[in-house]
């Protein structure tokens, strides 16, 4: 993939990103001040930045171009302890939940 290619998919990332953060929050303030020019900047500089990166972790077989990460099933390579994750989740998620 080039560069104009990778940031173009950075650019469609990094919005849905922002879309899915916003809607699992109330505090939007900094999210309503984010342009279009911010994101362009920002997708260009990673693709740019992360292009050597890239082509080592094209050679792994976990590696997944449309999410641009290496690609691990933590149930192959250890067995998760599903009470700690929901625990940190809660923590993370819950003082942003929006209020019923």
């Amino acid at each position: 993939m080039d560069i104009q290619a990778k940031t173009r998919q950075n650019i469609r990332n990094i919005w849905q990103a922002i879309d899915d953060y916003h809607a699992h929050t109330r505090m939007t303030g900094v999210l309503d001040d984010v342009t279009q020019k911010f994101v362009h900047r920002l997708a260009e500089d990673n693709a740019r930045a992360k292009a050597e990166l890239r082509s080592l972790f094209r050679k792994s077989p976990v590696w997944n171009e449309e999410l641009d990460a290496l690609v691990i099933n933590g149930t192959r390579t250890h067995d998760p302890d599903y009470r700690r994750v929901r625990r940190l989740a809660e923590d993370i998620l819950y003082p942003n939940l929006p209020a019923f």
